[in-house]
């Protein structure tokens, strides 16, 4: 841990002794951005009358914007293309 000596006034001079801080130094550190992304997943079975399908739908919890999906795949490759756009605004 770092030290940091810190004079104080004094009205004698003769009595002013060095005060040491242990608190750290604060350095100035740039935080890198976060990634995050939020959604609300609702998820139901459905039938077309042979087979049970899955459905889906996304809302994003901030501006109550929904995505709807008729299978699995439609979901997984909408998640995947929001990461990968996330991922290209926030790379140097």
């Amino acid at each position: 841990m770092e030290r940091s000596t810190v004079r104080l006034p004094s009205h004698s001079q003769h009595n002013s002794k060095p005060m040491t801080s242990l608190a750290p130094r604060r350095r100035a550190v740039e935080k890198p951005r976060q990634r995050y992304l939020s959604y609300l997943l609702r998820l139901w079975q459905t039938s077309d009358g042979e087979e049970l399908l899955w459905r889906a739908s996304l809302e994003v919890p901030g501006t109550g914007e929904r995505h709807g999906f008729g299978g699995l795949e439609n979901l997984f490759e909408f998640l995947r293309s929001q990461a990968e756009l996330e991922e290209r605004e926030t790379v140097p």
